[in-house]
C-alpha cells in the first residue's frame, strides 16, 4: 500500500477535504507535493471495501496514459455508468461495452474533422454577435457566468445539433431549462452526498437506477423532466435530420454531418437510430457546460491582468486587419489568443479528476517512483481486481517537473516562445497541448476540436467589443460540482460579476 495523507473522519476520509475543499486543489495539490505522483486516500465509510476505500491517487503521466489506452482493465465507477445511463439511455457512449463505442465514435468522428468545424465559424460569430448586441444594452456589472452557458448552449444548437433555442437571454425553452436545473441539482453539494453515493454504488444498477429515478427531492424531479423532455426532443430532431438528408438537403451542422455518413454505411458499422439520438443529451451537457465554464475563467483571467487582455485584443486587432476576418486558420494562429487558452485549460481543467476502478489485477507504470507505507520506493504499483482510482487530471496539469517551477501560478507566456510549456516532453497523454483537461486515449474527448474553436471565437469576438473589469471586493475560486465551476460568497453560488465597457 501506498503513503499517503492521514484522515479524520471514518465516515468520509479524505473525499470530503477533496470535493469541499474552499478552493479546489487546497488540499489535493499539497498532498501531490508531500507524496508525489501516486499516493492512497481514503474514501467514504472506510474499511467495508478495503480496494474501493483505500483509493489510489494517480497524476503520473505514465500511469495516466496507461489507464486512459485500457478502457477495458479500468473502468467507469458504479455512480458513472448510472448517470450515463439516466442522462442519455441505453445507447450512450459513455454506457455502451467497448465494441459499440467504436461504433459509434468511428460515425461521430466524420463530423469533428478540421475541415467541417472551419465551415461553422461564421455561424459561431452570429452567435457571440448576438450575445454582444444584448451586452451593449446593458451596464455596469453582468454576471458573465451564467450568460455563458446560454452562449455555448446556443452554439451548441445552431453548430451541432442544428436547433435553434431560441435565443441568447430567453432560457424559457423547456430543454434548455431543464438542462440547466440538472446541471445545478445533481452536483455533490454536501458530506451526506458523497456517502449516499456509495452507498448507492454497492447496490445492484437496476435498483441504483429506481432509487435515484424515484427519490423525493429535487434532483431525482429535475432527472425525471429532463429525461421525459430530451428523449422525445432527441428523437424529433433526429427525425427530421434523417428527413432532409433523404431529400438532398445538405446542411452544415455536425448532427446533419452524422445522419448523412451514417446512411453511407451497412451493418454493422451503420449506427441505428437511438444510437445517434441516445448522444445528443450529452453532447449537449458536455458542449454546454464544460465550455461555458472554461469562457468563465477565460474571461476572469483577462480581467485580472488588464495588460495582458490589450495585449491579446490588439493581436486580434492585427490579424483581422491582415485577413479582413476572423477564419479558422487566423484564430489557429495567434500565439497570445492561444496561449491564453492552453493556459486557461491548464488552470481549470472542466473535470479535474475521474474516478475508475479495476476490472482485472493488472500493474501501474510509473514515471518516477512512489512511496509506500514503509517508506520504500516502488517503480511501479501493483493493482488487485476491484481497486478504486482516482485519476487527478488537475495535479497532473499541476507538475512542476513538466510545467514549471511556477506551475501553481496562472501565467500565459508559459506557452509563448521559450516558456517552460514549450520545453515540455510530450507525456502522449491528452489530445491537446500535452494537458490532460481532455482525458485520453480512445475515449479522449471526441469534440476537443469544436470546444477549442468554440472559446477562440467568442473571445476573439466580444474582446474587440468589450472591456473587462473585476469588481471590488468579490472574490472567485473554484470549486468542483461535477465540473469545476467559479463560485463567489459563503453559499458558493456559481457566477462571474465582471464590469463590461463597451469600446468605441
Amino acid at each position: 500500500m501506498l503513503s499517503g495523507p492521514s484522515y479524520s473522519s471514518w465516515v468520509h476520509g479524505n473525499l470530503a477535504n477533496l470535493v469541499f475543499s474552499r478552493s479546489y486543489g487546497d488540499f489535493e495539490f499539497q498532498w501531490q507535493k508531500q507524496y508525489g505522483r501516486a499516493y492512497r486516500v481514503r474514501g467514504c465509510v472506510g474499511g467495508l471495501i478495503p480496494r474501493q476505500e483505500n483509493r489510489l491517487m494517480v497524476s503520473d503521466p505514465t500511469s495516466l496514459r496507461n489507464i486512459f489506452q485500457n478502457q477495458q482493465v479500468f473502468v467507469p465507477v458504479p455512480m458513472q455508468r448510472t448517470g450515463s445511463w439516466i442522462l442519455g439511455g441505453p445507447h450512450s457512449i459513455f454506457y455502451v461495452d467497448e465494441e459499440d463505442h467504436k461504433r459509434i465514435r468511428n460515425v461521430f468522428n466524420t463530423a469533428f474533422t478540421p475541415s467541417r468545424l472551419r465551415a461553422l465559424v461564421p455561424s459561431m460569430q452570429l452567435v457571440a454577435e448576438h450575445w454582444e448586441s444584448r451586452l451593449s444594452e446593458s451596464s455596469g456589472v453582468i454576471d458573465i457566468y451564467k450568460t455563458l452557458q446560454q452562449a455555448t448552449l446556443e452554439t451548441v444548437g445552431e453548430c451541432v445539433i442544428g436547433y435553434h433555442f431560441n435565443g441568447i437571454g430567453n432560457d424559457e425553452h423547456p430543454v434548455a431549462r431543464s438542462l440547466f436545473n440538472i446541471l445545478s441539482l445533481t452536483a455533490y453539494k454536501s458530506r451526506s452526498d458523497l456517502v449516499a453515493s456509495r452507498v448507492l454504488s454497492l447496490l445492484p444498477e437496476s435498483v441504483r437506477r429506481h432509487l435515484i429515478l424515484n427519490a423525493s427531492n429535487d434532483a431525482s424531479r429535475a432527472l425525471q423532466v429532463f429525461k421525459g423532455l430530451v428523449m422525445p426532443f432527441s428523437d424529433e430532431l433526429l427525425q427530421s435530420k434523417v428527413k432532409n438528408s433523404e431529400l438532398g438537403l445538405e446542411s452544415n451542422d455536425l448532427l446533419s454531418v452524422v445522419v448523412s455518413e451514417n446512411q453511407k454505411l451497412h451493418a454493422p458499422a451503420r449506427l441505428i437510430d437511438p444510437e445517434i439520438s441516445c448522444q445528443i443529451s450529452a453532447i449537449m451537457i458536455a458542449g454546454q457546460d464544460t465550455a461555458g465554464n472554461t469562457l468563465a475563467w477565460a474571461f476572469y483571467e483577462l480581467a485580472r491582468s488588464p495588460v495582458w487582455q490589450d495585449q491579446v485584443r490588439q493581436e486580434i486587432i492585427d490579424y483581422r486587419s491582415r485577413a479582413g476576418e476572423l477564419t479558422y486558420a487566423e484564430l489557429e494562429a495567434m500565439p497570445c489568443l492561444n496561449a491564453h487558452l492552453k493556459e486557461t485549460l491548464r488552470y481549470y481543467p472542466g473535470v479535474p479528476f475521474d474516478e475508475r476502478i479495476a476490472a482485472v489485477d493488472t500493474v501501474l507504470p510509473l514515471s518516477q517512483p512512489a512511496m509506500n507505507k514503509d517508506g520504500k520506493q516502488v517503480s511501479e504499483i501493483v493493482v488487485l481486481k476491484g481497486q478504486m482510482i482516482l485519476c487527478g487530471l488537475a495535479s497532473y496539469n499541476r507538475i512542476e517537473e513538466i510545467w514549471g517551477s511556477d506551475a501553481d501560478k496562472f501565467d500565459p507566456s508559459r506557452w509563448l516562445k521559450d516558456g517552460s510549456a514549450t520545453k515540455v516532453k510530450s507525456a502522449g497523454l491528452g489530445p491537446y497541448a500535452n494537458l490532460s483537461t481532455f482525458f485520453g486515449g480512445p475515449h479522449a474527448c471526441i469534440g476537443w476540436r469544436l470546444a477549442l474553436l468554440e472559446i477562440q471565437v467568442i473571445i476573439a469576438e466580444l474582446l474587440l467589443k468589450f472591456r473587462f473589469e473585476l469588481e471590488e471586493g468579490i472574490e472567485i475560486r473554484p470549486i468542483v460540482r461535477n465540473t469545476l465551476l467559479p463560485a463567489t460568497g459563503k453559499d458558493d453560488r456559481p457566477e462571474v460579476p465582471l464590469r463590461l465597457t463597451l469600446i468605441e
